[in-house]
């Protein structure tokens, strides 16, 4: 998918069952694609949660896709286990990989309000590039 591409809509169920969109009209999102039995997406969540707690504010909503297709009780106790607040969701019909194509997790991609492609990272995100993350929702985000 290229950088400034409008990627098709998405939907998908968050934890507490309600819907997530992906797509045009939303906000500026950081879309985490991992799954449980992966190391480097346990190693990339502590740095995940310190960006959605810096960023929301900002106009940042940070959606981690669970693509395994895990029980909601697993997840759950993921989740709680390592201390985690951003919203996760399940992809429980494999739907994510015919709209994001992705070839391992973590994967992840950053979404304009229009729905386009900003940047997308194959393994866990590079610190330099967090920098890039905060300018572009603090110059893009919520009050823009």
């Amino acid at each position: 998918m290229p950088v400034g591409e409008v990627v098709d809509s998405y939907e998908v169920r968050t934890l507490d069952g309600e819907p997530a969109h992906i797509g045009p009209s939303q906000p500026v999102t950081l879309l985490n694609l991992w799954a449980t039995w992966c190391a480097p997406c346990r190693v990339e969540f502590p740095d995940l949660e310190t960006l959605h707690h810096e960023l929301s504010p900002a106009g940042l909503r940070l959606l981690a896709v669970d693509v395994d297709a895990e029980r909601i009780a697993i997840l759950e106790a993921f989740a709680e286990d390592i201390g985690l607040t951003l919203m996760i969701a399940r992809d429980t019909l494999g739907a994510i990989q015919s709209t994001y194509p992705y070839v391992g997790v973590p994967t992840s991609f950053l979404l304009a309000k229009d729905g386009s492609l900003v940047r997308g990272w194959t393994g866990i995100i590079p610190k330099d590039d967090y920098a890039f993350i905060e300018d572009y929702v603090r110059t893009h985000g919520a009050s823009r």
